[in-house]
């Protein structure tokens, strides 16, 4: 535990860090869309295991389309829903 609470102090306190994930431009983007991605992956994973029930092979394939589906439907949440929620909660 005390070394998740080093990373994050680090992460948010220091200027001159190792490994800033900032820096990083597709990770604070899944950052921004992390709360969508916790919420709807499994909903992605089910809609991809029910269109391709019939095939038992291709798991990578499975894998790859749930992700892919996890990432779209979670932007489309942060668009259209969360950022409408975000810009009401900074006037409070």
């Amino acid at each position: 535990v005390l070394f998740f609470v080093f990373v994050i102090a680090e992460q948010n306190f220091s200027e001159n860090s190792f490994f800033k994930i900032s820096s990083f431009p597709v990770l604070s983007w899944l950052g921004k869309i992390s709360y969508g991605l916790y919420l709807f992956h499994m909903a992605a994973i089910t809609i991809i295991i029910s269109l391709f029930s019939n095939s038992a092979d291709n798991l990578i394939l499975k894998l790859a389309l749930s992700l892919a589906l996890s990432i779209i439907i979670s932007q489309l949440s942060y668009s259209y829903f969360e950022k409408y929620f975000l810009e009401i909660k900074k006037k409070f």
